[in-house]
């Protein structure tokens, strides 16, 4: 449908984009909303202050955008979905080991470090753990 439409000049890619965009916003905000809710509270996370928890859910949300961000990159990159969805995790991967939960990120292979820059992990891991634990009274 859309090449139909872009072919007959109704719209350009920008346009489409956008609106695709902006029509995910309400099921990210779902997600982030409800995961959010289910395991804050269940695993009992930071409850010192209110503070803590719309911090914790707003960079969840804004994790959820650029994740998404990233699987429309890595979707335009291949023209078969299915080649597509098979080379996610090979692109994925990297960014998951110069994330610092699995690996810590002093011990990474060096040829790694380009991809510690631009980890949506590594920057969800610091911001999340550093909310968790700031303030917190472990005694």
């Amino acid at each position: 449908m859309f090449l139909r439409e872009h072919g007959s000049r109704m719209y350009n890619s920008f346009a489409y984009f956008i609106a695709t965009i902006t029509a995910d916003i309400p099921n990210l905000f779902l997600y982030a909303t409800l995961g959010s809710l289910i395991y804050y509270f269940a695993i009992s996370l930071n409850t010192s202050s209110a503070e803590r928890f719309f911090i914790h859910y707003g960079y969840l949300f804004l994790l959820c955008n650029a994740a998404t961000g990233l699987g429309y990159v890595i979707g335009s990159l291949f023209s078969d979905p299915k080649i597509a969805v098979s080379a996610m995790p090979i692109i994925i991967l990297p960014f998951v080991l110069v994330g610092g939960f699995f690996v810590n990120q002093n011990n990474a292979v060096p040829i790694l470090k380009p991809f510690e820059y631009i980890s949506l992990f590594k920057y969800g891991f610091q911001v999340l753990t550093l909310n968790e634990y700031t303030d917190l009274d472990l005694t």
